[in-house]
């Protein structure tokens, strides 16, 4: 569940709120609070966007501005990208490899 700081315009604040309810009125003045979310409650949001040109999709270039356009696009199309596992120095494994298809 989100944490998240409460505040109204009066000045009154409430630290580490967890509620998916309506707001509370504020106790001061019984005006409407509004939600500040705190600084690192999210930790493992990935930003989406990137500026990629891939040259040998089509017969044009392509440039994708977001990972999710490019994962829509070959998805419609059929195409997978291709993935190098690399193992560890020494090894022709890799921890991050579960099983071989």
């Amino acid at each position: 569940m989100p944490m998240f700081d409460i505040s109204c315009r009066c000045g009154w604040t409430a630290d580490d709120v967890f509620t998916h309810r309506d707001l509370p009125a504020c106790p001061e003045c019984g005006g409407e609070t509004n939600k500040l979310w705190k600084t690192g409650a999210f930790p493992n949001v990935i930003d989406d966007t990137i500026n990629e040109t891939v040259e040998n999709l089509a017969s044009t270039p392509i440039t994708f501005t977001s990972r999710s356009e490019k994962r829509l696009y070959l998805k419609q199309h059929g195409i997978s990208e291709k993935v190098r596992h690399v193992g560890v120095q020494g090894s022709d494994r890799n921890p991050h490899t579960s099983r071989w298809v």
